[in-house]
């Protein structure tokens, strides 16, 4: 004990930050739930947790603070998500997070609390006032991450099938970014669970529900299972989440329609007028990393069987960083950079003007003004396009994987982007609704003829 520096712990700056820490967790976030509160217990946890213990281990102060960073970087990512959901399944003490790639920003406080135990005052202190504080601080570090659950036995019947009830649930999250649905993580076992997030004025910007779906009777049953918050238990939280619930995700759900407005359907030509293409053109197919269920082969001889078009397929291009954000190199490869990318690498091809180029990758985002999230394709300057399957895929709105419905839309969607770019048919007014570029135009390609 004479090696500790409990001084430490009745200091200033430590009972500040401490105080600080407490009155965020405990009563800011519930009060005002707002981006300042879910960033002050990151700064005041990382100013007090080193200090803690540095004063109880002093010899091993520069691993403290070297492990805090590393530690709380590691908390922020989504590589901890696998053991956070391991030891929830332990029901113990239930552990959340937000990933926020912003909270980072709050590891710069650290300097700040390495320099201030080297400065902290030295005085005498009471015998048991440091004990009492590290009881209060074990508390305050366990309380930052706070999540209060309930349970329920809730049933909610819709005329849909459980297939479209799914799909309305991702379409409502490409509307509002707010929501969140996170469907295919349960195991096989638990196949018909679901959960979603939902934006509401309480505690943090939004809460979590599970819900079951299942089919009975013509009928889609939709069940509340559990809801959850952040921030402690509250007096009757079970009943105001019920009502956030209903009002903001059911309601929601009952208002939305899936089919496209008649003017979002572009005009496709019968087979009997079928435009010729202006000049001597050649199309070419590349792949973009691997497209697992998917022959690039075979779609290119589709289409040289039933619409006689010329098609050559270019060697597959490795999926590398320079397709992605450069401030997040983990995200999901941009459309406009994977066209960028594939002109870089084949230049002779995309300079000769007579060339149409496709893509066809796995997964992209489009960062496009008007653009909706989950597109599956994007065409630039009329000769270049890229299509992903997985917003396609059957497997992405956790239906049964299915190999032939997927290659079915896939070349319904290629055949628009080789309408629009070969033969240069004309695009809706909406640059987007030309594919119908959200989750509910999967179900218009399943249903939609492929002939230009």
């Amino acid at each position: 004990m004479r090696e500790m520096k409990l001084s430490i712990f009745v200091s200033p700056g430590f009972l500040c930050g401490l105080l600080l820490l407490l009155l965020n967790d405990l009563i800011l976030k519930a009060t005002l739930h707002n981006w300042i509160t879910g960033k002050l217990s990151d700064f005041a946890g990382l100013f007090v947790f080193p200090l803690f213990w540095s004063a109880l281990f002093p010899r091993f102060r520069l691993f403290v603070y070297f492990l805090t960073g590393i530690t709380f970087f590691f908390w922020k990512s989504i590589y901890s998500q696998p053991l956070i959901d391991a030891w929830n399944g332990l029901a113990v003490l239930p552990l959340a997070r937000t990933v926020d790639a912003t909270d980072l920003l709050a590891l710069l406080v650290l300097p700040f609390s390495f320099i201030y135990y080297e400065r902290a005052r030295q005085d005498t202190i009471y015998r048991l006032a440091p004990y009492l504080v590290i009881c209060v601080s074990l508390f305050a570090f366990t309380a930052t991450s706070f999540r209060t659950e309930f349970t329920y036995d809730n049933k909610y019947f819709f005329q849909e099938q459980s297939a479209e009830l799914t799909r309305k649930m991702y379409h409502l999250e490409h509307l509002d970014t707010r929501y969140g649905v996170s469907h295919c993580s349960y195991p096989e076992t638990n196949r018909n669970n679901i959960k979603v997030e939902i934006p509401a004025d309480f505690c943090f910007d939004d809460v979590e529900a599970t819900l079951s779906i299942n089919e009975a009777q013509g009928q889609t049953v939709l069940g509340l299972e559990e809801m959850e918050h952040r921030c402690p238990e509250g007096r009757d939280d079970k009943q105001k989440l019920l009502a956030i619930f209903e009002k903001q995700f059911i309601e929601k759900l009952k208002q939305l329609n899936l089919a496209p407005s008649s003017n979002e359907i572009p005009s496709i030509p019968s087979p009997q007028t079928k435009p010729q293409p202006r000049g001597i053109k050649q199309l070419y197919f590349v792949a973009v990393g691997k497209v697992p269920d998917v022959s690039i082969e075979e779609l290119a001889a589709y289409f040289r069987r039933k619409y006689r078009i010329a098609v050559k397929v270019l060697p597959e291009l490795p999926l590398t960083d320079e397709v992605r954000h450069p401030n997040f190199p983990n995200s999901r490869p941009v459309a406009a950079r994977l066209i960028e990318f594939i002109a870089r690498k084949y230049p002779k091809v995309a300079e000769n003007p007579n060339s149409v180029i496709i893509g066809i990758t796995k997964d992209m985002t489009v960062e496009q003004e008007g653009a909706r999230i989950y597109n599956f394709t994007l065409d630039l300057e009329g000769r270049f396009a890229v299509i992903a399957t997985e917003a396609m895929s059957p497997s992405t709105f956790c239906e049964p994987a299915n190999k032939e419905l997927l290659e079915t839309r896939l070349r319904k969607v290629t055949t628009r982007t080789i309408g629009t770019l070969y033969f240069h048919l004309p695009k809706s007014d909406n640059p987007q609704s030309v594919l119908y570029a959200n989750i509910g135009c999967v179900d218009e390609l399943d249903y939609q003829g492929e002939d230009f």
